[in-house]
């Protein structure tokens, strides 16, 4: 299990040792979860059509360690699922806030 952003309603970002050794129909990205251990009615459970790996991901010190996942269907934005909000143009402060999780799931 391994946490991940949501670029948008069909893109994930995570890291790519979270998904290097899966099978892509394996993999399956829960959003909007709050309680790991606990089903509170509020996630969304998708499944992938696609990872891209970074070109330049080092398998063994794990260097670039970065994946998009790209989801079957699309997340619907609520008050638990929502973007990650990305720095503006110029931007040198940035802090956000964490209040779900978005999670991958290997089977």
């Amino acid at each position: 299990m391994c946490g991940a952003s949501i670029l948008n309603t069909l893109v994930i970002l995570t890291a790519a040792h979270c998904v290097k050794y899966r099978l892509q129909d394996k993999i399956r990205v829960v959003a909007g979860e709050h309680l790991l251990n606990e089903i509170e009615g509020r996630e969304q459970i998708r499944t992938v059509r696609h990872v891209f790996i970074h070109d330049e991901y080092n398998w063994s010190t794990d260097e670039n360690d970065i994946a998009a996942l790209v989801l079957n269907t699309p997340l619907e934005y609520n008050d638990y699922v929502k973007p990650i909000k990305h720095a503006q143009k110029n931007q040198t402060n940035f802090l956000g806030r964490k209040k779900n999780r978005t999670t991958i799931l290997n089977e």
